[in-house]
């Protein structure tokens, strides 16, 4: 037999065999095709988070002439670890560690910010806070200072050192010896040689910047506080166990979930008291108890006198100015322990640089006092919906896929927690989102938002100012 023959042959085999298999080969292969098709888009719309950075303080410029490695800043911006930090003559700033020390920048000032939150001042001066349960150090013309619970002015001009101790002790380490600097003392370094002698009187020049601040407006966490109250005596907060928030970012909105968790270690039953904020411009969504494993839901309303009743059955959450919100938790009896949950959402503010579009998701945890001790601290943010291309977050943070998490236990917060998401970019387009009716069968109308953002202001663009004058209340 030849060899067109035997394939011939072979063709008239192949032929009678998928006559008798029928359309099940045909069909196994396009599902296999199918599934190969599908399997490639999803690899390819899979987010690629791979990439993180870990920020370390926030920056606050005060004044026009600031700048961050050598971009300029106009307003709040994070610090990665070895950002390099550069105030002109006319730049001041301000500088909030996420270790909870503050640092104020004068004019004529350079220095940079290490991963374990050190300074490293290189010329000019600089005011430094540091809370009692955090150890700051400043590295200056070769000494290393070292405070805590105090404040320090820190100057350093042409390699000659100055650092003035306010409020408390500090050392300062030059080599292997070490020397104390006491409060109202000044310690001057030059020519290699360390004077310690009393300051006759202190060049105050941060001219009130050292008061309290927060990134956003005024210092408010949202950290919530639960007080119990016997009638007739002072409330006193109850202890915080537990601390959880759940975040969901999608593209330029965000939904926050917070549970805490609260024990009544008196020895009578308590009227609660719940008071927390919230970011500016969020919505409250939600507000339940959870007792003994049963969760209530509590009502939301708007601020009134009359409305309020702390001795209610019913949990309930109300409007108290300014960014606050107070709500009641009846009859906590002693030794019990009480959940609290709420939930609000909030835009994000997209920004645009150097071609990326990044949005920050920021949780409040600064006010204008200590925080309360919280046993198990926990922060998880999933942002899995905005398919990010990489994520930053606070020192601490570790990251797998699209998540970030934070854990900390016996833990006293100074500084927020903030995450920033890199997106796909949507520069210039503006953004039309509609919300349909809730509920409400006599509103058939659909609530529109349109977002866009203004264009990127340059320097030589000048400032216009506007000026309104009200004049009705003195007719």
């Amino acid at each position: 037999m030849t060899d067109s023959a035997k394939e011939i042959g072979k063709n008239s085999a192949f032929q009678r065999f998928l006559v008798a298999a029928g359309p099940a080969p045909v069909v196994g292969l396009m599902c296999a095709f199918a599934l190969t098709v599908v399997a490639l888009a999803h690899s390819c719309t899979k987010p690629k988070a791979t990439a993180i950075g870990l920020s370390v303080a926030d920056l606050r410029p005060v004044h026009a002439g600031v700048s961050v490695d050598g971009k300029p800043i106009r307003a709040l911006e994070r610090l990665e670890a070895g950002s390099n930090v550069n105030a002109d003559a006319d730049g001041r700033a301000r500088i909030r560690l996420d270790d909870g020390a503050t640092c104020i920048v004068d004019r004529n000032t350079r220095l940079s910010v290490a991963s374990d939150s050190a300074l490293s001042l290189e010329a000019g001066r600089v005011f430094v806070q540091s809370p009692a349960n955090v150890k700051s150090e400043v590295q200056v013309a070769g000494l290393k200072v070292e405070l805590s619970g105090g404040n320090a002015g820190i100057e350093n001009h042409d390699g000659e050192a100055s650092i003035y101790a306010a409020g408390s002790e500090l050392s300062v380490l030059l080599g292997a010896a070490e020397y104390k600097v006491h409060s109202g003392e000044s310690a001057r370094f030059a020519q290699n040689k360390l004077e310690i002698a009393p300051e006759r009187a202190f060049d105050d020049w941060t001219f009130g910047l050292a008061a309290p601040w927060a990134a956003r407006g005024a210092p408010r966490r949202a950290l919530g506080e639960l007080w119990g109250a016997v009638s007739g005596q002072e409330s006193a907060p109850l202890t915080m166990r537990a601390h959880a928030i759940d975040v969901s970012v999608e593209r330029e909105s965000a939904r926050t979930s917070a549970e805490t968790t609260y024990f009544n270690g008196g020895s009578a039953t308590v009227n609660g008291d719940f008071r927390f904020a919230i970011p500016s411009g969020a919505i409250v969504s939600r507000f339940a108890i959870e007792r003994a494993g049963a969760l209530m839901e509590g009502k939301i309303a708007l601020a009134s006198r009359t409305d309020f009743a702390p001795n209610s059955s019913v949990p309930q959450l109300e409007w108290a100015g300014e960014g606050w919100l107070r709500g009641s938790v009846p009859a906590i009896a002693a030794g019990e322990t009480v959940k609290v949950v709420v939930e609000y959402v909030e835009w994000l503010a997209p920004r645009n640089e150097g071609g990326r579009t990044l949005v920050e998701y920021r949780y409040p945890l600064v006010g204008d006092s200590d925080a309360p001790l919280i046993g198990e601290f926990s922060a998880h943010l999933e942002a899995g919906k905005s398919s990010p291309i990489s994520l930053s977050a606070s020192a601490g943070s570790s990251l797998s896929g699209s998540t970030v998490d934070w854990r900390r236990s016996d833990f006293r917060p100074a500084a927020d927690w903030v995450v920033t998401v890199e997106e796909h970019s949507d520069a210039g387009r503006a953004r039309l989102y509609r919300a349909p009716p809730d509920g409400d069968a006599t509103d058939r109308s659909s609530t529109v938002l349109l977002r866009a953002e203004l264009p990127v202001a340059l320097a030589g663009d000048g400032v216009t100012l506007a000026l309104v004058l009200d004049t009705s209340g003195s007719i």
